[in-house]
């Protein structure tokens, strides 16, 4: 738990000073990680760092706690008592708001139990003392996968689109005129015919 957790925030190299990373818990509050639970584009400039005791509690969550109370009842089969002897997903989700020029990502962490398991194969070469035997060595280890994954958007104005809605409004209030005139030429039996009539009259007033 004394490791460092580094995770590199999107304002990483941004010039955008309004533009700000809040952690939270799931019931909303802040949580602290490295000190502090708002981090600007400046503190984030090198990443967000912190041990990895704090970034678990955000979760509400240690290395000794059960992972059944992380997953439904009927997944529970087959796992170890404690989170630290069997490895487990951290997954960050970022969640950018907009706030007229301000941005603000609120990034939130789960705890996901699973079977996290590293094996490496070492062959070692022994001296000349055991006639220069080699001997294989195998390690297991459990440790943390971490996956970030980012959502949100980020309203701005199209001009194209604008000019498309105009236009649709404006075919649409002509809607209402054409549907009346299809009515009263084409659905109303012998008054339709004089209308019909009447509109197809040429009048000259200088004939007249």
């Amino acid at each position: 738990t004394g490791r460092q957790l580094k995770v590199d925030s999107w304002a990483k190299g941004s010039s955008t000073s309004g533009f700000v990373t809040r952690i939270v818990q799931k019931d909303g509050s802040d949580c602290h990680v490295g000190g502090k639970s708002l981090w600007t584009a400046r503190d984030a400039k090198r990443g967000i760092t912190g041990r990895l005791r704090e970034w678990l509690a955000c979760a509400g969550a240690s290395l000794d706690a059960d992972p059944r109370i992380f997953l439904e009842q009927s997944d529970t089969v087959g796992l170890a008592p404690h989170l630290r002897t069997m490895g487990f997903s951290l997954q960050l989700l970022v969640d950018y708001r907009t706030s007229g020029d301000d941005v603000e990502g609120l990034l939130q962490v789960n705890v996901v139990p699973g079977w996290t398991v590293r094996k490496k194969a070492d062959l070692v070469q022994l001296s000349d003392r055991f006639d220069n035997q080699a001997v294989l060595r195998e390690r297991t280890a459990m440790g943390v996968a971490v996956s970030l994954k980012a959502v949100g958007a980020f309203p701005r104005f199209d001009a194209l689109k604008a000019l498309h809605l105009f236009v649709d409004c404006i075919v649409l209030l002509f809607l209402p005129l054409y549907l009346m005139q299809i009515i009263i030429l084409f659905c109303m039996g012998d008054n339709s015919k004089i209308y019909r009539c009447a509109r197809a009259l040429k009048v000259d007033i200088y004939r007249e």
